[in-house]
């Protein structure tokens, strides 16, 4: 049964509170599962039980979900040899040479996490276990280096040629956009050329980003942040005073060279690049299509999956060959990566179960979305629409599920309350399009970086060595104010943007970096002006 009534929201409310609450985040996706499925069956147990099933099924069994796995254990592998073989250690040492404090130390994860911006999963997976001796180094506490990976990690909806743009591109599509005159559009335009107009409105991933980087820069720390740092400080302890996250890898027993850190990610990353094209059908390969569509057509899990698959295939035999390793260690290096990635996985895979009944079961995002954008005046669509995606995103966790939420409804609704009466519009004469879409993505960023049940947030806090209940709680404080900010910006934008195009994107953007940036130090100010007290 489809609910559409507040009922919808309480195993949202549940698992944001054991979450925090208990700390245990698995425990409190299955409650959050049995809650929503009871409310699905009208309460009763056993139809709900059997919903669970068909639900964690369908999941389990997905095509796509056994491709994700596959290459979250392979990736682990390919870290498990990185480290190993030494190359972790020799890129570590030359950033190291180049590292002469705790600043540069957090400086130089942002950079390497900003150079993987082809994949957020890969982003989030390397950066951590590359980092993490040169930040153990210098002090730096765990939940610190996930924080500068989770947020960093969301460039990736920036890049034009990244493993979200079939899907982005899709989802325009799918909405109305389109050239294709046969399949009535609602906009008549191209897809991916929206999508590049559209990266400048994104506003959250670009004030986040500038913003983490002033953190860093300024040294700014309040909050459990400031908690966990005054603890790494003082006696050394980089889990805010709990024990050691142990994920069992394997450990360096020579000295590594610079090629077995870039042969691994490196080839990893050209394949990626070369693979979604291929998977896509791009003319250059045999294929049908130009580029552009071929990222459309892209198939990303695939790609994923394969593109790590082989490239392991390959680190293993330049491992061998250079005697690195030797053939009877490669059972116990795949052990360390399955190992090191299963309960992330479990988390993620529960995450997912727990996602598709808030979406085909309960209907919660479509609830929420219908909730705030009931009725609004075209000024403050932007604003609304980055609120709404904000908050299905925070409860659903997953920025593609929000996405794919509010895509549909929110362009439609643009072109009922721009009073336009024959379809398909230009872009050009839908001057609201841009800052919307961009409302949409920022939103379900925003949303993705708070959700304690968010798949990127659990990888981040993995391969940092983090707890996770520790991360979303310190983080929130840093990002919080980005959000403000962003919303500030779409506010600014939906009012300025009838008159004058550049002056509201320019204003936008820089109102809401500097409301960021004041915000964090007001914060930071009152945050050491209580603790003399």
């Amino acid at each position: 049964m489809e609910y559409n009534t507040w009922l919808t929201l309480i195993p949202t409310a549940l698992v944001l509170i054991l979450a925090l609450t208990t700390r245990k985040i698995i425990t409190s996706l299955l409650i959050g599962i049995l809650s929503a499925a009871i409310i699905a069956s009208n309460f009763s147990v056993i139809p709900a039980l059997k919903q669970i099933l068909f639900r964690s099924s369908q999941v389990f069994l997905d095509s796509d979900t056994i491709y994700f796995s596959v290459m979250l254990f392979v990736v682990g592998t390919i870290i498990s040899l990185v480290i190993r073989t030494g190359g972790a250690q020799a890129i570590g040492n030359i950033i190291i040479k180049k590292s002469a404090s705790k600043k540069s130390a957090e400086t130089a994860s942002l950079m390497l996490s900003s150079s993987l911006f082809i994949d957020d999963y890969l982003n989030s997976l390397t950066t951590g276990y590359v980092m993490r001796n040169l930040t153990d180094t210098f002090k730096i506490p765990r939940v610190k280096l996930a924080f500068l990976i989770g947020t960093t990690s969301s460039i990736v909806v920036l890049a034009p040629i990244s493993s979200w743009i079939g899907f982005l591109i899709g989802q325009l599509s799918s909405a109305g956009i389109s050239l294709n005159l046969a399949n009535k559009p609602l906009i008549y335009a191209d897809p991916f050329f929206v999508y590049l107009k559209t990266i400048p409105f994104i506003l959250y991933p670009i004030i986040m980003i500038i913003s983490t980087w002033f953190i860093v820069r300024k040294k700014i720390s309040f909050g459990p942040m400031y908690h966990h740092e005054k603890i790494a400080h003082e006696n050394g302890n980089l889990f805010g005073g709990k024990e050691d996250i142990s994920h069992n890898l394997q450990t360096a027993t020579q000295s590594g060279s610079i090629s077995d850190f870039i042969l691994p990610i490196g080839s990893l990353i050209i394949l990626i690049i070369l693979g979604m094209p291929y998977s896509g059908g791009y003319h250059v390969f045999g294929g049908e299509h130009s580029f552009v569509e071929s990222f459309q057509h892209a198939k990303s899990f695939i790609v994923l999956c394969f593109a790590s698959l082989f490239s392991l295939i390959l680190s293993l035999i330049f491992a061998i060959v250079r005697r690195k390793i030797e053939l009877n260690e490669i059972p116990k290096l795949i052990l360390s990566g399955i190992q090191m990635m299963f309960m992330s996985t479990i988390m993620i895979l529960c995450a997912w179960v727990f996602g598709d009944f808030l979406k085909y079961d309960l209907n919660t995002g479509t609830y929420l979305a219908n909730l705030i954008l009931g009725t609004i005046s075209i000024n403050l669509m932007p604003l609304m629409i980055f609120l709404s995606s904000f908050i299905i995103a925070l409860s659903i966790g997953s920025s593609w599920g929000t996405i794919a939420i509010i895509t549909p409804i929110a362009l439609p609704m643009l072109i009922t309350l721009t009073n336009t009466q024959i379809t398909p519009i230009t872009p050009e004469n839908l001057i609201m399009l841009l800052p919307c879409l961009g409302a949409i993505f920022a939103g379900a960023l925003a949303g993705n970086n708070l959700s304690p049940i968010s798949d990127v947030t659990f990888m981040a806090s993995t391969s940092s060595g983090a707890y996770t209940v520790d991360l979303i709680q310190a983080r929130f404080y840093y990002v919080l104010p980005a959000i403000i900010a962003t919303a500030a910006g779409f506010l600014t934008l939906g009012f300025l943007i009838n008159k004058s195009f550049y002056l509201a994107l320019f204003s936008s953007l820089v109102l809401g970096i500097l409301i960021s940036w004041s915000l964090l130090l007001l914060l930071q100010y009152l945050f050491h002006k209580k603790r003399k007290k």
